[in-house]
């Protein structure tokens, strides 16, 4: 994480040193963002939630059994599903908390696109004050990104989508 703060730090006073030049901005936020989403997803069993993550996706249930017992998930509906689904096809926790990162990336990827100029100094913002929800809140980094999906949908004016992204967030 340290590095990774050292890492967002120097390439936002890059940024900011490139004021004039909105092309090398985009360049360094490029550099960044992928540095940053790879450092993130090498990442193999860590930080304190692990104790209780793994045992429950090395023990979770069939999809389907869920749908028959309604009243013995151990976390969201949202969450278990989808650890359900992914342990169903064989991927194990590492890769879990690798598909975890990567959607949660797109979607801040999509949300900068917004951004206009020094993308890498927002990037920089988000991680340095919410490392915690992308390194080690797997549930919670779930709903936001479906959260901003939605948000993303309804700037598009896409409601339906926007509707089914607000449901996945909140079973999330």
């Amino acid at each position: 994480i340290t590095y990774i703060f050292i890492l967002l730090i120097g390439a936002s006073i890059l940024d900011l040193t490139m004021a004039h030049n909105s092309r090398a901005q985009e360049i360094i936020y490029r550099i960044t963002f992928f540095t940053v989403w790879f450092l993130l997803v090498i990442r193999y069993y860590y930080g304190p939630d692990i104790q209780s993550y793994v045992p429950i996706y090395e023990n979770v249930h069939p999809w389907h059994w869920y749908l028959r017992h309604p009243d013995h998930y151990e976390y969201e509906h949202g969450f278990i599903l989808f650890c359900a689904i992914l342990k169903g096809i064989g991927i194990s926790y590492y890769w879990m908390t690798f598909i975890v990162t990567s959607i949660y990336f797109l979607a801040i990827a999509l949300l900068f696109r917004l951004i206009k100029r020094h993308k890498t100094l927002a990037l920089a913002t988000l991680f340095i004050l919410d490392y915690g929800l992308i390194v080690v809140q797997h549930r919670q980094c779930l709903s936001i990104s479906f959260f901003i999906f939605m948000v993303l949908f309804m700037d598009k004016r896409h409601y339906i989508w926007a509707l089914l992204c607000a449901w996945i967030s909140i079973q999330m």
